[in-house]
């Protein structure tokens, strides 16, 4: 199992999406998930509406040094695929996906051939895309959203699989996890991340075998 911070490495909510939390959450080796908006004219790190003190995206991937785990970009508005291209063609960014992006977008960034992961939920259940995906995004709405059979089914197509862990929908995660390390021992060569709020204690519960909660 792979960590997938949410919004950087932090410990108060008002550093989520700033550039010092997504260098510390690579910089302790693990992938981050963050949200991408823009504003006047920059893309910038944003989960709401930016404004000038928003980080601009650029000024975080310049400080990226050799880069081997996941940058996971939530994309929060239509119409950022070719700044967005730019930029990681740029830093020469190749272990990324995108996600969240409407279905008239996503179809933008299938043709100018930008990674992006498809969204499945209780609520978005269209496989039309999922042959042309890098990956999917399982957003744990539902807390029996998550079983065996439905990872195996992906891990058969070769797809990346990242999953939503229940903090970020203000639920415990405790079965959760209990539930994914059992199908992971099950599926040992499946490729499933998880994107938590609590990366220290995730990798420590998926990573070292002493270890329980």
């Amino acid at each position: 199992m792979e960590i997938i911070t949410h919004r950087g490495f932090w410990n108060l909510k008002k550093d989520q999406n700033n550039i010092k939390a997504l260098l510390k959450s690579l910089d302790l080796n693990y992938g981050v998930e963050f949200d991408v908006r823009d504003f006047n004219s920059n893309l910038v790190l944003s989960h709401d509406i930016p404004n000038n003190k928003s980080p601009k995206l650029e000024d975080f991937l310049k400080k990226i040094k050799n880069l081997n785990k996941y940058l996971i970009i939530n994309i929060k508005s239509d119409g950022l695929n070719i700044k967005l291209k730019r930029l990681l063609k740029k830093y020469k960014i190749k272990n990324y996906a995108v996600f969240d992006m409407s279905i008239p977008d996503t179809l933008t960034y299938v043709k100018l051939n930008i990674k992006f992961l498809l969204r499945i939920s209780k609520y978005e259940n269209d496989l039309s895309l999922l042959q042309k995906s890098h990956g999917i995004w399982l957003d744990q709405f539902d807390k029996n959203f998550v079983s065996y059979e439905k990872i195996n089914f992906y891990f058969k197509l070769n797809k990346k699989i990242f999953i939503v862990s229940p903090e970020l929908h203000g639920r415990s995660y405790i079965q959760n996890w209990r539930l994914l390390k059992n199908i992971s021992t099950k599926i040992p060569n499946a490729k499933i991340f998880l994107c938590t709020d609590f990366p220290n204690k995730a990798n420590r519960f998926f990573n070292d075998k002493s270890y329980n909660i």
